[in-house]
């Protein structure tokens, strides 16, 4: 076997590595999840600009409002609506995005220490691999989410099969708003990069002294930056993947147009609907910290 097939070939400890990164990424997404699990479906109700609660958003006692009703008509369960589906969700994306950013990694990595944008282009890709296998899992749990009414809240198997088949296109209800998702993929790591990097300048004692406590600092301010420069495309996705199924929401034809229909009929706030109730601190340590302190 040549030298280079030897370099490339895996390593046993490189995989148990590999695993033990993917597992216990996996169960601290699923405990993270859990925690805003509440807030990430009050969340979507406020996006989807749901005609139950819509007086609600735009504050943010109206979060907890929303939460106790849910709580006093649906129960506990009903706060956790659709929430199998997204610790589902969890374990695919973690690993498909690790593999993908390893991969390429190799492709656009010519030197020890490549350029910021080549380190963002390969985050990016690896992203966008992640969406496109695991979307369909997390246009159902908004499906899930916005189920108010007794009448409206079906079994996940008819859920399914009614997706399925509402469409021209089968199985294309399960990719609405997909393009929004991809285009706020970049961004969003480029801003989460160049806001780490500023702070972690700002930061760094003597050495480059760098402890854990001001990594998570340096990570919850990027995450939060990064979640708030994106928040409008999430809006957006959560309103195509609502299109066509509810009468309350404008026949928007594409992403740019459904961006000025919200500023037109709700102003730029409309863009922001939600966005106290987006579970930050939690989400953005968990993401934000992990991914830095692997790669610094």
């Amino acid at each position: 076997m040549s030298e280079l097939s030897q370099n490339h070939a895996p390593r046993p400890h490189d995989l148990e590595t590999s695993l033990r990164i993917l597992l216990s990424g996996g169960i601290a997404g699923c405990f993270a999840k859990t925690a805003i699990g509440p807030l990430d479906r009050v969340k979507i109700l406020f996006q989807t600009s749901n005609p139950h609660y819509k007086h609600h958003s735009g504050t943010f006692s109206g979060v907890f409002k929303v939460a106790r009703d849910i709580y006093c008509t649906q129960g506990l369960k009903g706060l956790f609506r659709g929430h199998s589906v997204m610790i589902i969700r969890i374990f695919p994306y973690s690993a498909t995005n690790y593999l993908a950013y390893e991969q390429f990694k190799k492709l656009l990595y010519n030197t020890e220490r490549p350029s910021v944008f080549r380190r963002i282009l390969a985050g990016s890709m690896a992203g966008a691999c992640a969406v496109s296998i695991t979307y369909p899992l997390d246009t159902l749990r908004a499906r899930m989410a916005s189920q108010v009414k007794a009448h409206e809240i079906l079994p996940l198997h008819s859920l399914i099969r009614k997706m399925a088949t509402e469409n021209r296109y089968p199985w294309s209800s399960f990719y609405k708003g997909f393009l929004p998702s991809l285009y706020g993929i970049l961004p969003y790591a480029g801003v989460s990069f160049f806001t780490y990097e500023t702070f972690k300048n700002l930061l760094k004692g003597p050495g480059n002294d760098f402890p854990v406590h001001k990594r998570l600092f340096c990570g919850m301010i990027a995450g939060s930056v990064a979640q708030t420069a994106s928040y409008p495309l999430d809006v957006v996705r959560r309103r195509l993947q609502m299109q066509g199924i509810t009468s309350h929401l404008p026949n928007y034809i594409s992403t740019f147009h459904a961006i000025r229909t919200i500023i037109q009929t709700e102003g730029i706030r409309g863009l922001y609907v939600g966005w106290s109730s987006n579970g930050y601190i939690v989400r953005c340590v968990r993401i934000s910290e992990k991914i830095f302190t692997s790669k610094h």
